[in-house]
């Protein structure tokens, strides 16, 4: 069922989707690059699997979804050793763990480098293995091959690409608009299921085709030689002070301005236009206008988190703050430093890499490794607004916090 929604989300946001039953999602990204080709057009194929990199050529690249690097037929040699066109067989000899191929056990990417640069393929070494092996491989490695082909062959079609789905790649030239992601149309004016009558400030009468109001306390004189006079109740709403003009005054508004977020596609690390309400009002409790809300928090385990000088400017406004600042920060500590008016003296905390170490927050390739002494700053400030600054902080925790990077 979640599947489904994703697919439709994707068709709602105007992506082409190609599907055929009894295919993977790959042989259908082959094939499309092939009939790119054809149509010459230069092809970027955007993926976390290297077993696309058979696919490399003159018009076609790879861009990495992990480290987001743009590769072409000259990096694959450079990094694996073999060209692309041996790139299918290379995995076969090495497996894929990652797709359940197994490869030759002991044939590591060194060894398998080496017999593609003597044999130009699988067909080739399986010939030299029989006539001669001791001139592309050592015994033990020549055994280790001829016991585990059959495993070899197999793993060979598994990264191999099929080319004849049932798609039209014409496809990819229609023209696609994105769709509402909400049912039915947003009316500004309208009131909907969460929308509350807010309590009239002051109520007056209106005689309509008549200049002089009458007092409301006083009755009506029926007189049949005199036109009915006909009454509206006007609610007077209360006033906003214009810098306000644009934020939601009530919770129905607070779902109108929600959605209309929501279809906008802007906030799309909010999962539905509920979410999104949900964070507006978190941030109208702290004193925080919608948008605002929105830049400033995320959502970490079903819980809105704010960035950590959010929390940290909570502290500084709390009335019993005379000041709050970072005193001392490197690439490895940070020391942040408050005077509580209620306290007799200043409070200092202190974070440190080895702090971050010793938590087992320090990921490869993550914040803490790229700029740890942002990330001290943050922990550091953070901690000490919890510890004297609570009602401000409110519980508090920041999505760095959470997330650990």
């Amino acid at each position: 069922a979640e599947f489904d929604r994703v697919k439709a989300r994707l068709r709602a946001d105007g992506l082409l989707l190609w599907q055929a039953d009894g295919y993977e999602a790959d042989d259908l990204i082959a094939q499309a690059t092939e009939a790119a080709l054809h149509a010459g057009h230069h092809v970027r194929i955007a993926s976390g699997d290297k077993d696309f990199l058979q696919l490399l050529g003159p018009d076609v690249d790879y861009l990495s979804l992990r480290t987001f690097d743009v590769v072409g037929p000259e990096k694959v040699r450079e990094k694996y050793g073999v060209d692309v066109a041996q790139f299918g067989d290379y995995l076969a000899l090495v497996g894929d763990k990652s797709d359940n191929v197994p490869g030759c056990p002991g044939c590591g990417p060194v060894n398998a480098a080496k017999l593609l640069n003597r044999c130009k393929d699988l067909a080739d070494l399986a010939v030299e293995l029989d006539r001669d092996a001791a001139s592309v491989t050592t015994p033990k490695m020549a055994q280790a091959l001829r016991e585990n082909w059959a495993q070899i062959e197999l793993a060979r079609k598994l990264v191999d690409f099929r080319t004849d789905a049932p798609i039209r790649f014409e496809d990819i030239y229609d023209e696609r608009q994105q769709q509402p992601l909400t049912e039915g149309p947003i009316d500004m004016d309208e009131p909907d299921d969460f929308e509350t009558t807010p309590e009239p400030v002051s109520t007056k009468v209106e005689q309509l085709g008549s200049e002089e109001p009458t007092p409301t306390h006083a009755p009506i004189a029926v007189d049949d030689r005199a036109p009915v006079v006909e009454t509206q109740a006007i609610a007077v709403a209360p006033t906003v002070e214009f810098s306000r003009g644009l934020e939601p005054i009530s919770i129905g508004g607070a779902y109108k301005l929600a959605r209309g977020l929501f279809e906008s596609r802007l906030y799309q690390r909010f999962n539905n236009a509920e979410a999104i309400m949900a964070v507006i009002i978190r941030g109208r409790e702290m004193g925080l206008g919608a948008l605002t809300s929105l830049d400033a928090f995320h959502v970490i385990e079903g819980k809105p988190a704010p960035h950590a000088y959010l929390i940290i400017a909570r502290a500084k406004a709390d009335p019993d703050c005379e000041y709050f600042q970072c005193v001392e920060s490197t690439a490895t500590s940070c020391t942040w430093e408050t005077k509580n008016r209620c306290n007799p003296s200043v409070t200092r905390l202190t974070y440190t890499i080895d702090d971050a170490k010793k938590a087992g927050i320090l990921k490869p390739g993550g914040n803490w490794e790229k700029r740890p002494g942002e990330m001290c700053r943050a922990r550091a400030g953070t901690g000490l607004a919890r510890m004297e600054y609570p009602a401000a902080a409110c519980g508090l925790y920041s999505w760095e916090e959470l997330t650990n990077d």
